[in-house]
């Protein structure tokens, strides 16, 4: 999975920028596992997925302080801007 940049925009017209990284990603699925019933996956549940790694890498990066809850009340658009993988010597990723 690749990173992301994200802009969410909040209902009161504030503007959040983060990064994601890996750990919001597996912090996803170890919560999402846990759940009664257990949440889906990215396809299965984008907007639980996109709302949960954008709450971890703001409150990761200290820029929120609620809970998941709060944030999703809070949260008016969350954009993802994805990170291109590039080899850092121009060799092919095919094969790996």
């Amino acid at each position: 999975m690749k990173s992301a940049q994200i802009t969410v925009e909040l209902v009161d017209g504030q503007q959040i920028t983060a990064r994601t990284v890996m750990r919001d990603m597996n912090r996803y699925e170890d919560v999402a596992k846990k759940q009664k019933p257990p949440w889906g996956t990215i396809s299965e549940s984008p907007a639980k997925w996109e709302s949960f790694v954008s709450w971890s890498a703001v409150t990761r990066e200290g820029k929120w302080e609620g809970t998941l809850e709060q944030w999703i009340d809070a949260v008016a658009s969350i954009e993802f801007e994805f990170d291109e993988v590039r080899p850092t010597n121009g060799a092919s990723l095919a094969g790996i």
